[in-house]
């Protein structure tokens, strides 16, 4: 069922070294693949489009490859996507529709579900915001819809996903018709590109914030570390708070210095910066 294939092409950070890897094609495929896996006593993680992630060699990984919707209905409350749905493609939805709200989400990389998992979010405010439920496959197998509250989630965190759940899609409020929209979603990508290093080979930001004032990426770049090189790995003078694979990196060497900048803040600030992007 697994195959053994390079790591280059799984992940944004396109990483030097192999994994075993498999696509599910439909939610019975992924109910045969947990199966499988419970059988054979192997543990894997789901990797979407590998945007938040720092993939470990020689482990195994799932990735959802479901139909996605080509006709979506906006005069409706909501809209269902399956968790691979791309959130770029969401955005360029928003933007050709009009619809106000999914703003939050411009120019986040990844798939839904990852961004449901993390609550990913942006300066315009976080996708908990448009969620109005979630479709979860429990580790038990049973196949449930999960109604949402402003409880279940915090700063890029969710509280209602399990270990051994998977999420496999949502319904995305369609909030209010607004022809700004799409001059706004503009100028915030625009503003992306000027800030970060959006053609590297990276993971998106390595740290949470530590707060309204303590941001990760000024309190880096304040340590004197733009420009820091490690085997292959460098942190990213366009933002601090990006690491930036030159080509060559293997994960080990990566979260090395993950960890050296993570004590080196801790030492200087007295704030243990969390992880936003997840070793898996």
């Amino acid at each position: 069922m697994f195959k053994l294939q390079s790591m280059e092409n799984l992940s944004t950070l396109r990483l030097k070294g192999q994994c075993y890897y498999y696509e599910a094609l439909s939610i019975d495929g992924l109910k045969e693949i947990k199966k499988y896996c419970e059988n054979k006593n192997i543990t894997f993680k789901l990797i979407g489009r590998g945007s938040n992630l720092i993939l470990s060699e020689k482990k195994y990984y799932v990735k959802l490859n479901f139909s996605t919707p080509t006709i979506i209905d906006f005069s409706q409350e909501s809209c269902y996507f399956p968790a691979n749905y791309s959130i770029s493609k969401m955005v360029s939805l928003a933007s050709k529709n009009n619809i106000r709200g999914w703003e939050v989400i411009t120019g986040i990389p990844g798939n839904l579900g990852g961004s449901i998992f993390m609550n990913a979010g942006t300066s315009k405010g976080e996708i908990s915001s448009i969620l109005k439920d979630v479709h979860v496959l429990k580790k038990n197998g049973e196949d449930i819809i999960i109604s949402l509250n402003s409880k279940m989630f915090s700063y890029r965190k969710n509280h209602f996903i399990s270990d051994g759940d998977i999420i496999l899609g949502a319904n995305v409020y369609i909030n209010n018709i607004d022809s700004n929209v799409r001059t706004d979603i503009k100028e915030y990508l625009d503003y992306r590109k000027k800030t970060q290093p959006l053609k590297s080979y990276n993971c998106g930001c390595v740290f949470a914030n530590g707060g309204k004032y303590l941001k990760a990426g000024r309190a880096i770049d304040l340590l004197g570390l733009k420009g820091f090189e490690y085997n292959g790995f460098k942190i990213s003078y366009k933002h601090a708070n990006f690491i930036e694979n030159q080509g060559q990196g293997h994960s080990d060497d990566l979260i090395k210095l993950v960890q050296i900048q993570k004590r080196l803040l801790s030492l200087c600030y007295g704030h243990k910066f969390e992880l936003e992007v997840q070793i898996v």
